[in-house]
């Protein structure tokens, strides 16, 4: 086992669960975010190329839409609608492998107390990214109906419904087993959960905007040096071609991802957390390894 190794499997406190998750990020972040880059990268390059061919299209379409066309103005949203999709498909892919990755390369860190073993996190990404594929559709649209139908069943749903790829993947349960397991750990720890996803999600939002700021400077400043030069329509369009706020774009959503992998993270933790709680798992087994030694 390695000096640096973290436990998993065991009760922890609210704000253990972010001294953990980053402390984990700190000791492994090498091995994990290499592995990260080698094996999520097709989704990460779809995922950017979604992204930047949105940004195209509605900066490109915003006045030869809806304000070039005012007897249409659906014009603008027929013409970005299937850039919207592109991006929509891209997100979820990336959330997708960014779940699977995450908790496969834990899954073989806590079997090899640490001596991550890449290959075989990638072949279990191959083997179960499918039925990993089906249960984030699941969960998604669970949450968008709870939503649709009132706004709070759709935030209820997502707490227990953001570690059910844990529960498939630690418990080698079915996809719907998966799902229903959830709300039997989350019971009589919803709002402790709540606030630490909240929470969470805050830091991750906060840490991903301060990579935001150079795309508002670099629009305020253009916007400042051109607009007097050139009408609306012909700034806006110019504004979708400009390759340094395209790329400035891609790194800000590039780095987004991988803040969100934090995130993802710490639902891992919370997973355990509440199986300990209810069951013990991590207590018992090791029980019967001091029996053992």
């Amino acid at each position: 086992m390695q000096d640096s190794y973290k436990e998993f499997k065991k009760v922890r406190e609210f704000g253990d669960l972010f001294t953990d998750t980053f402390n984990f990020i700190s000791h492994n972040y090498k091995s994990f975010f290499g592995g990260f880059l080698k094996l999520v990268w097709p989704f990460l390059a779809f995922g950017l190329i979604a992204s930047t061919y949105y940004q195209i299209k509605v900066t490109g379409s915003f006045f030869s839409g809806a304000f070039a066309n005012p007897d249409n103005p659906m014009a603008f949203f027929t013409n970005f609608s299937i850039a919207f999709i592109f991006l929509i498909i891209g997100t979820f892919l990336i959330g997708v492998a960014s779940y699977a990755y995450v908790n496969l390369y834990i899954k073989n860190y806590i079997e090899t107390s640490g001596n991550v073993q890449l290959s075989e996190v990638k072949q279990q990404m191959y083997d179960r990214f499918i039925s990993i594929t089906g249960l984030q559709f699941i969960v998604g649209l669970s949450i968008f109906v709870g939503l649709m139908i009132c706004l709070f069943p759709g935030i209820y749903l997502l707490v227990p419904l953001s570690f059910a790829v844990s529960v498939y993947v630690f418990e080698d349960k079915s996809v719907t087993d998966a799902f229903s397991h959830t709300f039997r750990l989350i019971r009589d720890n919803w709002w402790i959960t709540f606030a630490a996803l909240v929470v969470m999600y805050l830091v991750v939002t906060f840490a991903g905007f301060i990579f935001q700021l150079p795309i508002f400077l670099y629009t305020a400043i253009k916007t400042a040096l051109s607009i007097q030069d050139t009408s609306p329509q012909q700034f806006m369009q110019g504004m979708s071609t400009d390759y340094v706020l395209l790329a400035l774009n891609a790194i800000a959503t590039f780095i987004s991802f991988l803040f969100n992998v934090a995130f993802i993270i710490m639902t891992v933790y919370i997973y355990f957390n509440l199986n300990e709680r209810h069951y013990g798992t991590g207590s018992f087994e090791q029980i019967d390894e001091l029996g053992t030694d």
